[in-house]
């Protein structure tokens, strides 16, 4: 199962040929710019508004990575990326391709060069946002070790990045006690209401959802687990400690033309109960992203087990910082 999922995790170094101005829900810039640049890149019927009724619906790289329920890719920001960058400021964002996703790495590459050129963020006083430069890339491998597969310096030439699967990513050390550092808002949906706490159950459903999801868009097939015997795990897992809080970001929809809130839980929580089986599925959930919106940044978590008998109150994991 785990071994079916391709993944492809790199880091992208900029560098500002403007000044560059984020806005403060910044991985929102970064979905529309992202998203458009790669329509403009790879469709060729681009008289068409919409990809419902073209000809190459389905088949083309844009509607296997946009056009899909769940978004086979994640991106985002360092979290140490400033708001207002000068002209010759480096800055890093992160692109995690998964299945479909790792297959068009050259058009993703090719949409942040022709991004590059356009700009991104918030337009300055002559209606233009800030462009930059593509100056590297690195595949990131499981273990953290990380390969050169362009640098503008050097070479123009894009090297074959090495694609590791999830099964490279996972373990099954034994688990009593864990924690939930959130890095971005967790909007995780539970009897059709968005969740404002976080018991483990919700956790761990979000957590198959993707997964499930994911494998359908790489295989083709169906995930066969015992889904009603994983919940029944979870539901005996305790909630020991919630730091959490819900946080909304203001954005504005180009497809409804108005502002929108968008917002998830931010925060720490903990659980203690036997999670030695259950503990892959919420590790493969912190290398994908769950819930909704993962497309802007969304979902992203940091996992931490505790050891000892006691969760400490107000003990946290290391990674970035919750907004």
């Amino acid at each position: 199962m785990w071994q079916d999922l391709k993944i492809l995790d790199l880091e992208v170094t900029l560098v500002a040929e403007d000044e560059l101005r984020l806005p403060f829900f910044r991985e929102n810039a970064l979905r529309v710019g992202l998203g458009t640049s790669f329509r403009q890149t790879v469709c060729i019927n681009k008289k068409q508004e919409a990809c419902q009724g073209c000809a190459l619906e389905g088949l083309c790289a844009y509607s296997k990575i946009f056009a899909v329920p769940s978004y086979p890719y994640i991106s985002f920001f360092n979290p140490d990326t400033l708001a207002i960058l000068s002209p010759g400021t480096p800055f890093k964002l992160n692109l995690r391709l998964f299945g479909p996703a790792v297959a068009c790495f050259p058009y993703f590459y090719f949409s942040l060069e022709n991004l590059a050129g356009r700009g991104i963020g918030l337009r300055n006083s002559a209606g233009k946002r800030g462009r930059f430069i593509l100056q590297e890339i690195n595949a990131i491998a499981p273990d953290g070790r990380k390969t050169p597969i362009f640098t503008r310096e050097k070479e123009t030439r894009l090297k074959e990045p090495r694609a590791f699967t999830l099964a490279d990513y996972l373990d099954s050390p034994p688990v009593q006690f864990l924690q939930i550092k959130t890095l971005s808002p967790l909007r995780l949906k539970y009897q059709n209401h968005f969740a404002t706490s976080l018991e483990f159950h919700i956790l761990l459903r979000a957590a198959l959802r993707r997964i499930s999801s994911l494998y359908l868009l790489a295989t083709g097939k169906k995930l066969q687990l015992d889904y009603n015997r994983l919940v029944e795990m979870a539901m005996a897992v305790e909630q020991v400690e919630n730091n959490l809080r819900w946080f909304d970001y203001q954005r504005y929809s180009t497809t409804q033309h108005q502002e929108m809130k968008l917002g998830g839980l931010i925060g720490e929580v903990a659980y203690r109960g036997e999670m030695t089986g259950l503990y892959p599925f919420i590790r493969a959930a912190e290398i994908l992203a769950i819930g909704k919106s993962t497309a802007f940044g969304f979902g992203r978590f940091k996992v931490g087990i505790k050891e000892g008998k006691d969760v400490e109150a107000g003990s946290s994991c290391s990674g970035e910082p919750a907004p």
